[in-house]
């Protein structure tokens, strides 16, 4: 059995700065400036963690889990977990979801705890977390904006039953060969799945078009890459597939709102 500390609104392991409240949800940034750890325990809230610096491991009851920059994590409020190790001066950009506001906009309160897989949830806390760090008269209207966006496209992101076998067969190997070039006629052979049927049923279940998918992976690997490499930007931009480096920053703004730099 774990002895579990409770863990009360606001409240993380490391130090807290920059907290906003609005609707009921919190926003704040933490820093873990030393290396720190847990002991087990769970939180009162749901919340997510956006991973803006550093490295983490988490302990859970079954699994271990290093978390790196780029990341996005959700915690269902009362799932234990214990931070083993942390990066030293590593930063986390936290959403600590109020359940009234849940049920106001009747929106999911989470499929767990569990990094999420969609590029688009990672370009949404971009901008989330920009909004945030540039706050004006405007700000709460727009946090709510894309707070809404977020958990509306991660409820939508549950594959049901009734989604085809091969979606997911797609999505693995888009993600497994991020970084290689082939065409839709490769692609259909080593997944056994007709070009007709994918190229009909793309956008349907994924949202926009097969060169665009493949462009948020590059640029959701690129995000780490920027984070975690003294590479440049150029040999980032050949390095996920772009032509040159403009086009790797045309593509990255389009998806986050800023540039890579910012």
């Amino acid at each position: 059995m774990y002895l579990r500390e409770y863990y009360t609104k606001g409240k993380y392991l490391g130090t807290t700065s920059n907290e906003l409240d609005f609707e009921g949800n919190l926003l704040n940034v933490t820093c873990y400036e030393d290396c720190l750890d847990s002991d087990w325990h769970y939180h009162e809230n749901s919340f997510f963690t956006f991973v803006l610096d550093g490295r983490c491991l988490e302990n859970r009851k079954h699994s271990t889990h290093e978390w790196k920059p780029g990341d996005v994590l959700f915690y269902e409020k009362g799932v234990i977990h214990k931070n083993c190790y942390h990066q030293e001066n590593s930063r986390n950009f936290n959403l600590e979801l109020n359940d009234k506001w849940l049920e106001k906009y009747d929106v999911l309160n989470g499929p767990g705890n569990q990094v999420l897989g969609p590029a688009d949830i990672k370009f949404l806390f971009i901008q989330l977390y920009r909004e945030f760090s540039n706050q004006d008269s405007t700000s709460q209207a727009s946090l709510n904006s894309i707070l809404l966006h977020i958990m509306g496209h991660k409820s939508h992101e549950i594959i049901s039953s009734k989604t085809p076998s091969w979606v997911c067969k797609i999505r693995e190997f888009l993600y497994d060969n991020w970084s290689t070039n082939f065409s839709l006629a490769e692609m259909s052979v080593i997944i056994n799945i007709h070009p007709i049927t994918i190229s009909k049923n793309f956008a349907r279940y994924f949202g926009c078009t097969l060169g665009e998918y493949i462009r948020k992976i590059r640029i959701e690997k690129a995000i780490n890459m920027i984070r975690t490499t003294e590479m440049t930007l150029t040999d980032i931009a050949f390095t996920c597939g772009f032509a040159d480096q403009s086009h790797f920053i045309r593509w990255f703004k389009k998806f986050t709102g800023t540039v890579p730099l910012q």
